[in-house]
């Protein structure tokens, strides 16, 4: 049994040894993830066992289902080893891919289980499906619960996150804090108040990622076209993050954005007048 739970962690070790490069670092965080199919085989084989009404047989059941996590484990991890050489140079679907094979492993260890269970213990055939339910509920589902199996991390610095981090850092800097009041008082103050009786349209463009100029330039494009086509000098204003314009723009953040359109409602006419509002940024599935 021990020299099952030590093949486990082994292979884990490896696959993300050959994943990463030999440049890394030993992360134990991830050996309660490695080893979490310990107690739900327990569970399992314990279950399996009641049901077949060989509680004597629990132990035998354990190792056997701890047993065919090994080649499982190899196959799988040689098919994620091999579809990320294939695809190597695709970025992020390079990943994608590569974790596709072990969407088959709650499937293949149900099978597996259940005809192992049933041969060992000697099931009879009236209670072949409820032993697959109990393999499906008690083993099968539990593992495909997202859990950090990771247990070495690649040591080398990422040339793109490092530059991300320089552009960063150019938005705290001391002369920034200092500066960012006064150039959000500066464009607030300069909005001017709608004329009454004509539809005014007042624009606030957000370019929220700091990390590349698109957005920033995305917010420029959209507030000259607003101040050529529909007359928005001196009612536009822009809250941009970027290391670019911190010195010479409002930073886009909640706090600023909530200014902006507080002062804004101030001195449109809400009656008639209308407020654009242009974010632009990354999404993501909560966003």
């Amino acid at each position: 049994m021990v020299l099952l739970v030590f093949f486990t962690i082994a292979i884990a070790f490896l696959r993300d040894l050959l994943d990463a490069g030999p440049k890394g670092t030993f992360s134990p965080s991830g050996l309660p993830g490695v080893l979490f199919e310990v107690p739900v085989m327990v569970v399992a084989a314990w279950a399996l066992a009641r049901l077949a009404v060989r509680p004597r047989s629990t132990l035998a059941l354990l190792v056997a289902l701890m047993s065919l996590t090994v080649p499982i484990d190899v196959v799988l991890t040689a098919a994620h080893l091999f579809v990320k050489a294939r695809t190597r140079g695709w970025g992020q679907w390079s990943d994608q891919f590569a974790r596709a094979p072990y969407g088959l492993a709650p499937l293949w260890f149900t099978v597996a289980a259940s005809v192992c269970a049933v041969r060992l213990l000697e099931v009879p055939r009236r209670r072949w499906f409820p032993a697959a339910l109990i393999t499906g509920l008690l083993v099968a589902w539990p593992l495909t619960l997202a859990r950090d199996r990771t247990l070495w991390w690649r040591s080398e610095p990422d040339p793109a996150g490092t530059a991300g981090y320089e552009r960063l850092k150019a938005l705290v800097t001391e002369d920034a804090f200092y500066r960012q009041p006064q150039l959000l008082q500066q464009q607030l103050a300069s909005l001017k108040p709608g004329k009454k009786g004509v539809i005014d349209l007042y624009f606030i463009g957000v370019a929220a990622y700091a990390q590349q100029d698109v957005f920033m330039k995305e917010v420029h494009s959209v507030a000259k076209l607003f101040e050529e086509r529909f007359g928005t000098e001196g009612r536009s204003l822009m809250l941009i993050n970027n290391p670019a314009t911190v010195g010479e723009s409002p930073i886009a953040s909640s706090t600023s954005l909530r200014l902006a359109l507080k002062r804004v409602a101030e001195v449109m006419d809400r009656d008639e007048d209308i407020l654009f509002l242009f974010i632009t940024s990354h999404g993501s599935k909560e966003h």
